[in-house]
């Protein structure tokens, strides 16, 4: 090997950044300068003989400050070096945001993940399928640089990698968020609820038919039908079908209470009772004595009162019906012991008159 004599007094290099070449000469003289490499090469012994070529950084590795006589560096994972000879910084190597070192190999380039992945930060490593949007997330934009995105609540995304919009994920008509988890599947609720637009959340109780209005087709994706006043009503919840309301005038009685939608109607009695209350209160007073007078309180109804004087009446003429009635069998029985004693002298006489004749 032929050594590094130049005959140039000052070198621009250290004599460690040249390779004394054996084989290519700088014309004919074997004197020549050693070939200084550069950027990208590793010469970090002295005396090395050789083309550059045989000194470059190879894949996966890099001349990481530029000086070819430092050893040539591995980045690692999360790099991708999938040249020879590559200077600078390992973090000029990072694979992008967007990007993964999906084999944890620095000598392969980084592999882009495309929609459905997020990968917003450089140096990814490992498998596409490690960056996937998850269930309850989306990829709003197919822009792999950025972040998944959470659309909240009336929204079902129970893969995982999905791609569009919120409004592509919202839970249909019909359908609802029970639980306000987007990651769960939309729940059907059935007859006698309402779920006529799409992105409702909520459990399915909070969705049925009011008091009054009712799923009259047995369809969640319309919404409730009123029943008609006066013709039909529906007090429950949730229901399918209303109720007829009750016909007073076919019953041949008064309305006492109209119908709703919510209630049936209220029927009154064949007697129109007018509730006339007369409350009369004695307060409790005391005398000049100091004794306590008794109070008294009473509700009258004119209709009961009626009743009670009409009893009062038929029992009174009860009453003096019997009186009557006593007094004229008195007197009757008196006439007879009477019509008896006048009879018996009459009887005696003519027993004696018999007697004499005989």
């Amino acid at each position: 090997m032929l050594r590094s004599t130049s005959r140039h007094s000052n070198p621009p290099y250290p004599s460690s950044h040249y390779v004394c070449l054996a084989i290519c000469f700088r014309g004919p003289d074997p004197t020549d300068a050693c070939q200084p490499c550069g950027p990208g090469h590793a010469l970090a012994t002295a005396g090395l003989s050789g083309p550059c070529g045989n000194y470059v950084c190879p894949l996966g590795f890099t001349d990481h400050n530029s000086l070819a006589n430092d050893n040539c560096v591995a980045c690692g994972q999360g790099h991708a070096i999938n040249a020879t000879g590559q200077s600078g910084a390992c973090s000029i190597f990072e694979c992008v945001a967007g990007t993964t070192d999906h084999n944890l190999d620095a000598t392969d380039a980084c592999q882009a993940c495309g929609s459905g992945h997020a990968l917003v930060d450089t140096g990814s490593v490992g498998p596409c399928s490690n960056f996937s949007c998850p269930p309850g997330t989306i990829d709003h934009n197919s822009l792999a640089i950025d972040e998944c995105f959470s659309c909240g609540p009336g929204h079902a995304i129970n893969t995982s990698g999905m791609v569009g919009s919120c409004a592509s994920v919202e839970c249909s008509a019909g359908t609802v968020d029970h639980n306000s988890l987007a990651s769960d599947a939309c729940v059907q609720c059935g007859p006698g609820h309402a779920l006529n637009s799409s992105g409702m959340s909520g459990t399915c109780d909070a969705h049925r038919c009011a008091a009054g209005f009712v799923d009259s087709n047995n369809r969640t994706d319309d919404a409730c039908t009123s029943c008609t006043i006066g013709v039909d009503f529906q007090p429950g919840l949730g229901n399918t079908t209303c109720i007829n309301v009750t016909s007073c005038d076919f019953l041949g009685l008064p309305v006492a209470t109209n119908a709703t939608i919510a209630s049936d109607a209220v029927c009154g009695s064949t007697t129109t009772t007018t509730v006339a209350t007369t409350t009369t209160s004695l307060e409790k007073t005391t005398d000049g004595n100091g004794t306590a007078l008794a109070s008294v309180e009473w509700f009258e109804d004119s209709s009961l009162l009626a009743i009670f004087l009409v009893a009062m009446i038929i029992l009174l003429l009860l009453a003096v019906l019997i009186c009557c009635c006593g007094i004229f069998n008195h007197r009757k029985e008196q006439k007879q012991r009477e019509r008896a004693l006048l009879i018996k002298p009459f009887s005696a006489v003519d027993g004696r008159d018999a007697s004499v004749r005989g």
